[in-house]
């Protein structure tokens, strides 16, 4: 029988290499977006589909997570230290509000609200890293909180 303390844990590194490739993806976007809008949309809403599967499906079926699981991770040594899985699946939740208001932005003809939506994910993305502070995971705790909890009557 597995421990439940480590099954719903995943090696920090995968979430921080997600995060690098995603800032990357939104530097591309912010670049073609002064060029062509739609194009940058469309980046940001394959973006935006990569946030979601890792929303729904949490960080071993994210695709850049299994990028890490595949092809990174075994060129390294073991995991050292470990983080969550649900405040990482919100963090992916959050990510893809904001790349689906920018793809949004863009793809309407509002080409501020897409750079300010894809300015926030990068800095979030990059955030997270480069110094390993996730925005979404922090924010976690307070969502729990309000949760309404169930009455037992």
């Amino acid at each position: 029988m597995s421990n439940p303390s480590t099954t719903d844990q995943v090696d920090v590194r995968g979430p921080r290499f997600a995060a690098w490739v995603t800032t990357a993806v939104l530097v591309i976007t912010l670049l073609v977006s002064g060029v062509n809008p739609l194009a940058a949309a469309v980046i940001l809403g394959l973006q935006a589909i990569v946030f979601a599967i890792g929303a729904a499906a949490g960080p071993r079926r994210h695709p850049y997570g299994l990028v890490f699981a595949n092809l990174v991770a075994p060129r390294l040594g073991p995991a050292r230290e470990r983080e969550p899985v649900p405040p990482l699946k919100f963090a992916q939740l959050v990510g893809l509000v904001f790349a689906a208001i920018g793809a949004a932005g863009f793809a309407a003809g509002a080409p501020l609200v897409g750079l300010v939506a894809t300015g926030a994910a990068l800095v979030a993305a990059f955030l997270n890293a480069a110094f390993g502070i996730c925005l979404g995971c922090q924010l976690y705790p307070l969502v729990v909180r309000l949760k309404p909890t169930p009455s037992t009557s």
